[in-house]
């Protein structure tokens, strides 16, 4: 088991054995790309609104075809 305190804003994992997804936990942002090499798909992870400059926490997965 893992314990942070306080938690981090963003926790970003690399396991390639399990498929990509993204929740929030606590306020802490938990996001696993899952395997580039067999699909293409990849994680693009915006903390922050650009034009404001406020915490957003905006994910998006994308695929290179």
């Amino acid at each position: 088991m893992m314990r942070l305190y306080p938690p981090p804003d963003a926790i970003i994992l690399g396991d390639k054995s399990t498929e990509a997804y993204y929740e929030t936990y606590v306020d802490c942002d938990v996001m696993n790309p899952g395997a580039f090499h067999t699909n293409g798909e990849f994680l693009v992870f915006r903390p922050v609104d650009m034009s404001s400059g406020e915490r957003k926490g905006d994910c998006e997965f994308s695929q290179i075809d």
